[in-house]
């Protein structure tokens, strides 16, 4: 089963604006919901499942001819919009993205944010936690409470904290805040 070390819990929610980009996905509120700020009347509710299967979309399109290995990654930010991404390699290794790197790089582009909630796929792997410099990213625009789901094909393995993943980040003044 799903492991949630954040909070206990299997399944916890988030809200998010009705953009009409994830439809098809499950829509049952929970007991237990975690808000995002900023939203208005027409809600909706997006489970970490469906971000593992926006996650494992993004590594179907990832391309990976030198390792094999596909990876997506699905970003939902504090103001409740979602970014996805996948793996891009190229043949100057180690020169590639992470599919968390291109994930984020779709919340910049579009006027950047704070990251809630992460989900990485690896379509071959029990689970994949993302690398240091990825970790660091995902610091760098989220919190330290931020949720990083670790998900395999068919869903979602562990979900921890981003802090418990990378405890002493960088930061310019050398002394992590959490």
């Amino acid at each position: 089963g799903i492991r949630d070390s954040v909070n206990g819990l299997v399944g916890s929610e988030m809200c998010i604006r009705d953009s009409g980009r994830c439809s098809g996905l499950v829509e049952t509120p929970k007991q237990t919901e975690t808000w995002v700020s900023g939203l208005n009347r027409k809600e909706r509710w997006i489970l970490p499942a469906n971000l593992h299967k926006l996650a494992a979309a993004a590594a179907r399109k990832a391309y990976a001819p030198y390792s094999g290995f596909p990876v997506g990654a699905a970003i939902l930010t504090t103001d409740g919009r979602i970014f996805s991404g996948c793996n891009i390699e190229n043949a100057a290794l180690p020169e590639g993205w992470c599919a968390e790197t291109t994930a984020i790089s779709q919340m910049i582009m579009d006027g950047g944010g704070r990251i809630a909630e992460i989900a990485v796929v690896a379509l071959k792997a029990d689970q994949c936690p993302p690398c240091g410099g990825c970790l660091q990213r995902i610091f760098e625009f989220g919190a330290g409470s931020a949720k990083v789901h670790l998900c395999n094909a068919e869903g979602i393995v562990e979900t921890c904290k981003l802090r418990d993943l990378l405890p002493r980040h960088f930061v310019k003044s050398g002394r992590p805040s959490v």
